[in-house]
């Protein structure tokens, strides 16, 4: 592939997603909405649009284009994110390693269309700032090249991502969420609260019951509620 075509190729990908300008809307984002933490019996099943070299919870996995993997337990799972972080910053993770967080109007892939999705890029400042930070629109004043973008959708987890080589900009992996099964999630709250709650006699106590149906919305089910 010559670099003009390998250049066009990399633009097509990025331009296709409909990416929102970096930084345009400053907001506050409370990471647990879009990392999913697994249920037993949860999954995702993505398929790789290129030859492409994956982090997984266990480590690196190679997997040629065309290639469909399922995970049980997403990889952000323990790392340390903190609960909630600004758009449109870099904010430092860990040496070397920040990450810049937008949120843009509208994703499709495989597994549908997704709305208000999280683009997670990553930032290493050991590089210059590369092409894909020009395409990202990420802020020119952050000279730290790209090394890997992740989105990410409410209540699902991760939906696409990208693996870029933060030296030049050029992709080394590629992959698109293709189908997922995750259980709907029950909530209770007592006087508005889903902790601990001491009240005293006499005083009005209040449960508010709901259910996160998840990828399960259509589906008839049973469920029971019992007080003692």
């Amino acid at each position: 592939m010559s670099i003009k075509s390998f250049l066009m190729t990399v633009n097509a990908v990025i331009l296709s997603l409909g990416l929102a300008i970096s930084g345009a809307n400053a907001a506050e984002v409370t990471l647990a909405d879009y990392l999913v933490t697994p249920s037993p019996g949860d999954s995702w099943t993505y398929i790789t649009n290129m030859d492409s070299t994956i982090y997984l919870s266990g480590g690196d996995v190679f997997f040629p284009a065309g290639t469909e993997f399922t995970v049980t337990e997403p990889w952000y799972v323990g790392y340390p994110f903190p609960d909630t972080a600004e758009t449109g910053i870099a904010i430092p993770v860990e040496p070397n390693i920040s990450m810049y967080l937008d949120i843009i109007p509208e994703l499709t892939v495989p597994a549908g269309t997704f709305t208000n999705v999280l683009q997670m890029t990553w930032l290493d400042s050991q590089y210059s700032a590369n092409s894909i930070n020009t395409l990202l629109g990420i802020d020119p004043a952050i000279d730290e090249g790209v090394t890997d973008v992740n989105w990410f959708a409410l209540g699902t987890g991760e939906i696409k991502g990208l693996g870029v080589g933060a030296f030049d900009g050029s992709l080394d992996a590629d992959w698109d969420l293709i189908s997922y099964s995750i259980a709907p999630v029950p909530n209770i709250k007592a006087n508005g609260s889903d902790g601990p709650l001491q009240i005293a006699p006499g005083t009005l106590l209040q449960l508010e019951v709901s259910l996160t149906a998840n990828n399960a919305v259509g589906q008839a089910t049973d469920w029971w509620l019992v007080a003692e």
